[in-house]
């Protein structure tokens, strides 16, 4: 999933934006949207940082660590289910194996949120430029004009 943000700061490599409500949030009627203006950190590739500058519309994207922390909290719990449920054999009862099953499960979830909470996220990266300041200043900056946003 992607989002526009515009970009606040700029220092090396490292952006902070700003996305909120979009012009088409209000033709929007669901009520489980609600759109609000929050800034955060992103990075940069180098073959995009010159164009990257205050007051630039960019499009971000996540950084690819999400993937592997979506598996770790959905997989790890439902395979110590299995192998809980499957461990004591054809000959318990299936109440000792449903029991085996569900503390299979709890393990997985606790060890999930141990690991999501040490699990550092990297920060979201910008995909490319969406709108330049030049292209939203409607003005080409020359010597004797500064460039916008400086």
């Amino acid at each position: 999933m992607t989002e526009r943000a515009e970009v606040v700061a700029v220092r090396g490599l490292r952006v902070t934006v700003r996305s909120g409500p979009t012009e088409t949030c209000g033709s929007c009627a669901s009520p489980l949207c609600a759109p609000r203006v929050r800034t955060y950190e992103a990075t940069v590739d180098g073959g995009l940082a010159d164009g990257v500058v205050p007051g630039a519309r960019v499009e971000i994207g996540p950084s690819g660590s999400g993937l592997g922390k979506g598996l770790l909290l959905f997989v790890m719990p439902l395979t110590l289910f299995v192998a809980g449920y499957l461990g004591p054999g054809g000959g318990a009862s299936e109440a000792v194996r449903a029991a085996a099953g569900f503390v299979g499960l709890a393990a997985g979830l606790l060890i999930a949120v141990a690991v999501g909470k040490v699990w550092k996220e990297a920060a979201p990266r910008v995909i490319r430029i969406c709108e330049p300041v030049t292209t939203r200043d409607s003005r080409t900056p020359t010597e004797t004009t500064p460039p916008p946003g400086i």
